[in-house]
């Protein structure tokens, strides 16, 4: 027993005394691992009797160390782990500037009253808007700056009033492995980032901006909204990432096997649990993680197409078609648009668009309320494309909903993949109002919801603009969600 003992108390000694051994920047189950391999070696060459297979005990040790691995901290939000020195910097003591050698994570951002923004080469800067805030300021995936990159805060702040906000975060040595990732546009037209083929790159936050598959087509995008995201998105070569106007992303890269030999064990990682998985209903159902909870979309008709949309939620559409116009009766409603070049959902040589329903007495007579007052759900997607992910975004964040509601549960046809469409997608349907003639005629004089939420009490709404534009709050505003106004549900075909 007493031999026992000193095996272990020996090198848990020198651990301590040791600290970092195999350089990765953290002390942790590895580097005692090591240490008690050579004081095993040690003890051998000293005492060849103390030990009687050194091969039996190393392999026990290398064993350990997979082990270790495998209950390891790293994840897809934090690839360094957490186990790095703690900030929590008040901006009333300025901007924060990250130090040399150094990674900063940022985790929470709290009182700062405006926008915040990150800084990098040439002053170019991210901004993170202060509504993508949840109410408690937190962010869901951390800001990752690398050395001389900083952080600051928008808005006027006076300087020793202790009234200027900050944030926690954690500071981690730099790691060759680990590549932070902060670029912008810079304002004039468009440009793209190629992710370098063998790497992985990870975004947490973006704003205006695309991932582009190798047909250059979009994928899922951005546009017109600003992101920081529950889950990073994985970009890997050949997609690539294209910025518009001032946008641009925020992540780091690494390379295609770099999670390979660390676990991914975050309490909320990209893994579910058998518990929160719902059991489907027909054969070819598909699951899908939303960060938090398994949800089932159900089989597509025999022929339709699989579309991965917006943050890669997958839609059915009904394949390539030809003939098809604005105002032609399809799929369980009327088209309502097509898509055109450059728009999410195009596909060269096919055609695809949205599909209203008028059927429904709330999307004719019953006015509704947009409902979730006093919730903001992150569903602030203006765009083409944006719609589904909108409503998906509502229905997981809010109980009370009450016009997506009744979009996400409406049936007609067999099809129940409708939504309540963005600001950009139903702008751009009632601008064909003259190809809906017999159909329905939108009035204007009465205002439609849309799914693109204003803050924690408006959401957006639209009326007819007989000319077109769609450009003054006559017919483009916010309201109170306790509104009452007009449903139009939609799906993609």
């Amino acid at each position: 027993m007493k031999k026992l003992l000193l095996i272990f108390l020996i090198p848990i000694f020198s651990f301590t005394q040791n600290g970092d051994t195999n350089g990765d920047g953290f002390i942790n189950l590895e580097d005692l691992f090591n240490v008690l391999e050579n004081w095993l070696q040690n003890v051998n060459e000293n005492d060849p009797e103390a030990i009687s297979n050194l091969d039996e005990m190393t392999n026990l040790v290398d064993s350990l160390i997979t082990l270790s691995n495998n209950i390891s901290t790293h994840d897809i939000r934090f690839p360094q782990g957490y186990a790095g020195e703690y900030i929590n910097w008040d901006f009333d003591s300025g901007d924060y500037s990250v130090p040399t050698d150094s990674i900063l994570y940022v985790t929470n951002i709290f009182g700062v009253g405006g926008d915040v923004y990150m800084y990098g080469e040439n002053g170019i800067n991210l901004r993170l808007l202060s509504f993508e805030l949840n109410e408690d300021s937190n962010i869901d995936s951390p800001i990752i700056l690398a050395a001389d990159q900083s952080i600051t805060r928008g808005g006027s702040c006076e300087i020793g009033t202790n009234n200027c906000g900050g944030f926690n975060a954690i500071l981690m040595p730099v790691n060759n492995n680990v590549n932070p990732i902060l670029i912008v546009n810079g304002g004039v037209g468009q440009s793209d980032y190629m992710v370098e083929e063998g790497k992985s790159l990870y975004i947490n936050t973006w704003y205006d901006s695309a991932v582009i598959d190798p047909l250059q087509e979009p994928i899922f995008t951005a546009q017109w909204t600003n992101w920081n995201l529950h889950n990073p998105i994985l970009v890997q070569y050949p997609y690539k990432v294209r910025m518009y106007g001032d946008g641009g992303f925020n992540g780091y890269l690494v390379d295609e096997d770099y999670f390979s030999s660390v676990s991914n064990n975050s309490s909320e990682s990209n893994s579910g649990t058998n518990e929160n998985i719902n059991d489907g209903v027909n054969i070819g159902d598909i699951l899908t993680w939303d960060g938090s909870n398994w949800n089932v979309i159900e089989s597509g008709e025999e022929g339709s197409v699989l579309i991965v949309g917006p943050y890669g939620i997958p839609n059915w559409s009904d394949g390539p078609l030809g003939g098809i116009t604005v105002g032609s009766e399809l799929y369980g409603g009327i088209v309502g648009m097509i898509f055109s070049e450059g728009e999410p959902g195009y596909v060269e040589g096919e055609t695809h668009g949205i599909i209203f329903n008028v059927d429904s007495d709330f999307s004719q007579i019953n006015a509704q309320e947009w409902g979730c007052w006093e919730n903001f759900t992150g569903a602030d997607g203006h765009g083409i494309g944006n719609g589904s992910i909108n409503t998906y975004t509502i229905m997981n964040n809010c109980t009370d909903s009450t016009a997506p509601m009744l979009c996400d549960t409406f049936e007609n046809e067999g099809h129940t993949d409708w939504f309540l469409p963005s600001l950009y997608e139903l702008t751009s349907i009632m601008s064909n109002n003259d190809a809906f003639d017999g159909i329905i005629n939108f009035d204007n004089n009465i205002w439609y919801w849309t799914s693109s939420e204003e803050n924690v009490y408006n959401a957006w709404k639209v009326k007819y603009d007989p000319f077109g534009y769609f450009n003054s709050s006559n017919n483009v505003t916010y309201s109170s969600k306790l509104d009452n106004h007009l449903v139009l549900p939609c799906r993609y075909f």
